[in-house]
């Protein structure tokens, strides 16, 4: 039987996933979310698209 635990994280977005969003929201501009988080596109771009599948949702 699954735990409460972890039925939340099969649902929840990771706080970095969160972290990346709010960063792209907020610069309007992956390049310049990039050198906020200090990260390469690649990973940035991966975080995205798991938020987007754990969503159900396009951002």
């Amino acid at each position: 039987m699954a735990t409460a635990a972890s039925l939340f994280d099969r649902h929840l977005p990771s706080v970095k996933q969160l972290q990346c969003f709010l960063a792209v929201a907020q610069e309007l501009n992956f390049r310049r979310a990039i050198e906020r988080l200090n990260m390469t596109q690649p990973p940035l771009t991966r975080q995205i698209k798991s938020l987007e599948a754990r969503l159900n949702q396009q951002l």
